[in-house]
């Protein structure tokens, strides 16, 4: 059986519909895993200092309509966040980079309701062969 902790490499194409910048992307992941960074805090799984240093990774300046932004889950079980060919982060946190891609299949608040529809319709066309 898949699993997200599996130690292969997940990536993530985020390209925005519209214009819009770097603070905004990082606050919408953010919040993607605010609902779940309660519990991970209280169990040790996540610190305010690796939630600090991911908001980091995310410059102040602005992202084109249709430019890509790359998150990664490594085979180390980092999140690699990439813009152009450049690396703007790398965190060591098994937690921050699953949950990172948990939080677009996610049942409530998931942040693309195309992109989970579009990976669904992909995986079933796979399946069916």
């Amino acid at each position: 059986m898949f699993s997200l902790t599996a130690f292969v490499t997940v990536p993530h194409y985020s390209v925005p519909t519209r214009n819009t910048d770097f603070g905004h992307l990082r606050d919408g992941f953010t919040r993607a895993l605010l609902a779940r960074q309660k519990r991970a805090i209280h169990d040790g799984k996540l610190s305010p200092e690796d939630e600090e240093k991911f908001k980091s990774f995310f410059p102040s300046s602005s992202v084109p309509k249709g430019k890509e932004l790359l998150l990664v889950k490594t085979a180390q079980n980092s999140l690699a966040v990439e813009f152009e060919g450049k690396t703007l982060g790398m965190l060591q946190d098994e937690w921050v980079a699953t949950e990172m891609m948990v939080a677009y299949f996610a049942n409530k608040n998931v942040i693309s309701a195309p992109l989970k529809e579009d990976v669904a319709r992909n995986l079933e066309s796979t399946i069916r062969g």
